[in-house]
């Protein structure tokens, strides 16, 4: 009995050891409606890309974000600039009602996928002749995607490219 409670107590130190700031503020605020939860953002997140500060999540749910587990990295107490990604886990610090509400914006974040007609995307064929727009310029430069285009091959004399490199200037 004297080394189940021993194995016990270490290992509850050993994850006090491993999540200070979890363990130590559940202690702490442990008889008041203060609560950790741990939230994933989704790949389908429309937070994915933004910063913190970009997001209302203090304003519009009163809880803040203490943690970001990232693969193995831990940012504690992220600032404003730090940038939400594909699979971070979020612990938000907060009543039991305002996590509720930072749950609900996080599940309100997830984009709807789209796909009907208009959604359709064709390809085609395009030959340059020397006075056209593209003539001398890199693909870079054109910036091709900023107008819903992307180059996917070229034929070049006689030799088929896939996938053309950004340097690639038009002849």
């Amino acid at each position: 009995e004297s080394r189940f409670l021993s194995n016990l107590n270490d290992k509850e130190e050993q994850a006090r050891r491993m999540r200070p700031v979890t363990t130590s503020v559940r202690q702490s605020l442990g008889s008041y409606d203060v609560h950790i939860e741990e939230m994933a953002v989704s790949q389908e997140s429309s937070w994915v890309g933004q910063k913190l500060k970009s997001i209302p999540l203090r304003e519009n749910s009163g809880a803040n974000i203490i943690k970001i587990v990232r693969g193995k990295k831990n940012y504690t107490i992220p600032d404003g600039d730090t940038v939400i990604y594909p699979g971070d886990k979020l612990f938000a610090v907060g009543t039991g009602e305002q996590l509720k509400a930072m749950q609900s914006m996080l599940d309100a974040s997830h984009a709807e996928y789209i796909c009907d007609d208009d959604h359709k995307f064709m390809v085609e064929p395009v030959t340059l002749t020397a006075d056209s727009y593209m003539t001398g310029q890199s693909l870079r430069t054109l910036n091709l995607r900023s107008y819903s285009c992307m180059i996917i091959s070229m034929l070049r004399d006689g030799q088929f490219i896939t996938n053309p490199k950004p340097d690639t200037v038009f002849h």
